[in-house]
């Protein structure tokens, strides 16, 4: 190996703008009784919660002292109770603007501990839940935490949602298999567990609602809504309304349930029955009356109800206001918030050869030109979503970039004016989603038919990963479900595919099923890369014990052509047509296949895998929130 080593040169922050987590209407907790909208954001570089008084418009921004918060809870005490991603749970008062910690509920020098979600129960303790399936009540006075004892089976939990119940009684919901385990302070000790058994195979309790003697949970990933009598705990059946579903979205009333997860339906205050609305119709159920169909124009909805449905916060942060039927916004407002630093995310190269990327938890799309030197957030190339672009790949002139949440699929032409808005996503614009077996797109692929291909570990709640695909412009797609996350996927020639993962596939794309596997020799591999070396595909293939060649003669059959000791830890591969490409954890490196001739020119590498672009005169990666650019040695 050679070292040529070369100074990466740092070319900026490319996305400074936070992002929404969660939002509540709080009514009367502001000064003179005026209501609030509080909202959440996220960023590395630290969230924020805010608070805005309605009546007079004066926005009160705080910091969080960590990445983001989830559960936003107004309390009995006038105090609004916010859970942060340290283990703490912080306090609000509008009057004198206080802003304090109330309590240490869970240590967070492992890294992050969720207080995911808490509630106010009827003895006036807060009940809150942990990203690690941990519970726990705090006292409002003292910040006096007492844990709650540990779900009485074993199991990777993970407390999704909350609801105080009228009798003392505290539900609580959970994944990655769904339960709603119920805990009675009196007794000390769980008491019932309500999700019936077509539940609890996998998911969540996502989100609970409470009735007058009802409570509600949203099953996710299935989208069932489901009923139980909260007297006795029993399981009174499936709302009969279609699934809700990421796409397309039967009801139009998506709303934020104060902890972090959105809910298409209301429940209606003084009784059982809940509402939604297709656009067309509200639909009305209760388990005693059955359900429902009104008129739009003969809805009203109460005044405290008509109050939550007026107001929304977007992921981008914008406020919006409805009509009464919430179906038309009628102002949209942005009010300033603090700068901040994201953490960088996915990269690609676009068909104008500039290079593009995200960040974590933001859709913003930015773009480097190497021709002018340009560094631009050109904004959010997906404003109805939230997440962070995973992959990218090319389909003729239009650049795809796939994203976590639930493997969204958004297509730009950088020849093309930008034009894309929550109203009217013309350019960048989004065509579907790869769905819950692809929750997370490792890696993409568009195929010589026009379809996308994804690859990735399952969404919450759903074990193992998958292969799916979209075809943007007929709607047609399909999944099938793997034992594991595959991390790359190719086209080996028209209608065949490679797929990698702790075993190569090849993959028939018309049945969307496998031909054949074969289990790498070494274990498992770091990364795979296609490459085409005098006419014949080969696969590189980066493990414990170098980087290999191997010819893939049909399906079913590998031979290991070549062997290299590696010049360092390699998470990833890239392929330019004559060298391949490496980075990892002591820099980045070539191998010059024509001399078979390793040189190291970079001491520093990606930070994350899926951030790591090669092009012929220069190779750019992320660390942190900030992007770089290193030229690799002639060639």
């Amino acid at each position: 190996m050679v070292d040529d080593l070369r100074e990466a040169r740092l070319l900026g922050t490319p996305i400074r703008g936070a992002n929404l987590i969660s939002y509540k209407l709080c009514p009367g907790y502001g000064v003179d009784g005026h209501d609030l909208l509080c909202w959440t954001t996220t960023a590395e570089s630290g969230g924020h919660f805010n608070a805005l008084d309605l009546v007079t418009d004066q926005l009160d921004t705080r910091p969080l002292n960590h990445l983001e918060a989830y559960p936003i809870t107004p309390a009995s005490d006038g105090c609004i109770y916010i859970g942060v991603t340290t283990g703490q749970i912080m306090r609000y008062r509008a009057a004198g603007s206080v802003w304090e910690p109330l309590a240490q509920v869970w240590s967070s020098s492992g890294g992050l501990h969720h207080v995911r979600v808490l509630c106010e129960g009827t003895d006036g303790w807060l009940y809150a839940g942990s990203c690690y399936g941990e519970r726990a009540r705090v006292n409002k006075e003292t910040g006096e935490v007492q844990h709650l004892p540990a779900i009485p089976e074993p199991g990777n939990w993970y407390v999704s949602s909350v609801v105080p119940l009228p009798d003392g009684r505290v539900a609580f919901g959970l994944g990655h298999a769904c339960r709603i385990y119920v805990y009675d302070p009196a007794q000390g000790r769980d008491v019932g567990q309500w999700a019936p058994p077509v539940w609890t195979s996998d998911g969540f309790a996502i989100t609970m609602a409470r009735g007058k003697s009802l409570l509600y949970a949203f099953h996710f990933p299935s989208g069932r809504r489901g009923a139980f009598d909260i007297a006795s705990g029993r399981f009174l059946g499936n709302v009969p309304w279609p699934p809700a579903t990421a796409l397309p979205r039967w009801s139009v009333w998506g709303h934020s349930s104060g902890y972090g997860s959105a809910q298409d339906f209301y429940v209606v205050p003084g009784g059982d029955t809940i509402a939604a609305c297709d656009g067309e119709s509200v639909h009305i159920w209760n388990p005693q009356n059955g359900p429902r169909e009104l008129p739009l124009d003969r809805w009203v909805a109460p005044p405290v109800l008509a109050e939550e449905m007026r107001y929304a916060v977007t992921s981008d942060l914008r406020v919006l206001e409805y009509d009464p039927l919430r179906l038309k916004v009628v102002k949209e407002r942005r009010y300033a918030q603090p700068e901040v630093k994201r953490g960088l995310f996915g990269l690609g190269r676009g068909p104008d050869g500039c290079i593009y990327g995200g960040a974590y938890q933001r859709m913003d799309l930015f773009r480097y030109d190497p021709r002018t030197d340009e560094l631009v957030n050109l904004g959010s190339h997906n404003p109805t979503w939230s997440g962070e672009t995973y992959s990218f790949c090319l389909r003729g002139n239009e650049l795809v970039s796939a994203s976590y949440t639930n493997g969204a699929i958004v297509l730009y032409d950088p020849a093309k004016p930008w034009e894309c808005t929550a109203a009217a996503q013309v350019n960048p614009r989004f065509v579907g989603c790869l769905g819950q077996l692809t929750y997370r797109p490792l890696s993409c692929v568009a195929d010589s038919r026009g379809r996308v291909w994804g690859v990735g570990p399952a969404g919450w709640g759903t074990s193992g990963g998958g292969v799916s695909w979209l075809h943007p412009e007929t709607g047609d797609h399909g999944a099938s479900q793997l034992g594991e996350a595959p991390w790359y996927v190719t086209e080996l020639e028209p209608g065949i595919l490679l797929v990698a993962g702790r075993v190569l596939r090849w993959w028939d794309a018309d049945r969307n099923a496998e031909l054949a596997q074969v289990t790498w020799p070494h274990g498992g591999a770091a990364d795979a890369v296609l490459i085409e070396r005098e006419g014949r595909k080969l696969l590189a293939v980066a493990d414990s014990q170098g980087l290999h060649l191997a010819a893939l003669p049909r399906p079913g059959v590998l031979t290991i052509e070549r062997s290299y000791g590696l010049p360092m830890g390699v998470t990833r591969l890239l392929w330019d047509g004559r060298m391949i490409v490496v980075g990892g954890d002591k820099g980045i490196a070539q191998l010059d296949l024509a001399t078979d001739q390793w040189t190291r020119f970079c001491a520093l590498g990606p930070g994350i895998r899926y951030a790591f672009v090669a092009t012929d005169e220069d190779v750019y990666f992320t660390r942190g929130t900030d992007l770089y650019r290193v030229a690799r040695p002639a060639h």
